[in-house]
């Protein structure tokens, strides 16, 4: 996890996948109208519409009790170690408008995982998924769901204590920590566009002259560009 995380000043942020999907629940916060495909937050029962969820979606390991999407299928499902194993190119749902998605957190846990423990006996209470912010909501709609396909959420670190530290990992500091999603007290993330960077005429040149031949196929420059920038 910490490899995979991004650092702008002193914040932490992982970059997650924004997908919409449709879904027939009255409650909604994004109406999708047709044909034109516009995206509005608000509901015109009277026109032709869908009502659309957000999932924002990280490459974190799936573990019990987490809700994941795969990304070819479009299909959402919950993670279960024992009877339906989605970590073959499936992605973690880290957070969503969609208030179905819950999960059942045990209270003698909660300072190590928010996933279920299947073998655990402890009580738990049943507990949504984190949810885009209504400022999120209202930017993603004014923009048509345009520069919104990556976005960084940001992640905080925590510490287990003593007594949650596995004695495997006790002479190494660096696994006792964990990170997990930056949330406020609405239940709701902390997040960020993902800007693109600029280049100057002279990085650009730098970058073709380090890169290929005068001989090089055009069409292969022009491939291998589009992926870089």
């Amino acid at each position: 996890m910490t490899n995979s995380l991004v650092q702008i000043g002193d914040k932490s942020y992982k970059e997650c996948q924004v997908v919409m999907l449709p879904h027939s629940n009255i409650d909604t916060q994004i109406t999708m109208y047709l044909p034109e495909k516009e995206l509005s937050t608000n509901l015109d029962r009277l026109q032709h519409h869908t009502n659309q969820h957000l999932y924002i979606l990280s490459d974190e390991e799936l573990k019990n009790g987490d809700w994941g999407i795969n990304p070819i299928t479009l299909n959402l499902s919950q993670h279960d170690n024992q009877h339906n194993n989605l970590n073959c190119g499936w992605k973690k749902v880290v957070t969503t408008t969609d208030s179905k998605l819950n999960f059942k957190i045990c209270k003698r846990h909660e300072t190590l995982t928010t996933n279920v423990n299947y073998n655990c006996t402890c009580t738990g209470d049943m507990r949504n998924l984190p949810r885009p912010s209504n400022e999120f909501i209202e930017a993603y709609v004014k923009a048509q769901g345009k520069g919104f396909e990556k976005i960084l959420v940001e992640y905080e670190k925590g510490n287990y204590t003593g007594k949650h530290i596995h004695p495997k990992y006790s002479d190494n500091p660096e696994l006792w920590y964990y990170w997990n999603l930056k949330l406020s007290p609405d239940n709701t993330i902390t997040c960020k566009r993902v800007e693109k960077k600029s280049y100057s005429k002279e990085e650009i040149l730098n970058w073709l002259q380090t890169r290929f031949t005068e001989y090089a196929p055009i069409e292969y420059v022009i491939s291998e560009f589009k992926k870089e920038f």
